[in-house]
């Protein structure tokens, strides 16, 4: 491998030497690495569902009331199919 400082530019090293470097970089991470304590683990509240809110459908549905009626007619007939493109 080439000897490496801080001046070394890595454009100078060969894939083989590159390869190396990571290769020991890893390692020294693998052994610094512990892993967390069991009690340190996110712990997520128990939630409950509300069943007076209403629905994603429900949602959307009364937003699409708001649009005016011209609007929705410049909506391309196929828009659902070329999605993608209209974006």
């Amino acid at each position: 491998m080439t000897p490496l400082s801080a001046d070394t530019p890595i454009t100078t090293l060969t894939f083989g030497d590159l390869e190396t470097l990571i290769a020991q970089i890893v390692q020294q991470e693998l052994q610094q690495y512990r892993p967390p304590e069991p009690s340190t683990f996110l712990v997520i509240p128990e939630q409950t569902y509300d069943e007076t809110a209403p629905s994603i459908l429900q949602i959307f549905a009364d937003a699409a009331t708001q649009v005016p009626d011209e609007d929705w007619d410049a909506v391309p007939q196929d828009a659902s199919e070329r999605f993608a493109h209209e974006i």
